[in-house]
């Protein structure tokens, strides 16, 4: 992800049963190699229950991409007929 030549590392993980629920988030974390440790850079939310599905995760050219699957509007709502 950086221009230098130690390793970096981008972890996604994913927390879970928030009070007892079936509730779920998803995180990306970054960290940048540094005279050869790791050193964690930052961390953002990227998907959960409601929210998006990530996939898969890839790093081409300095870029962390993600392959995701997005919820729609209506999706988990019950249809009255």
């Amino acid at each position: 992800m950086t221009d230098d030549s130690d390793q970096d590392a981008a972890v996604l993980y994913t927390l879970e049963g928030f009070g007892g629920s079936n509730r779920y988030v998803r995180y990306l974390a970054v960290f940048v190699g540094r005279r050869g440790r790791l050193q964690y850079l930052t961390h953002l939310t990227v998907g959960g229950k409601d929210r998006r599905e990530v996939d898969s995760i890839s790093i081409k050219d300095g870029k962390i991409n993600l392959k995701t699957k997005e919820y729609l509007p209506n999706d988990g709502q019950l249809l009255s007929e």
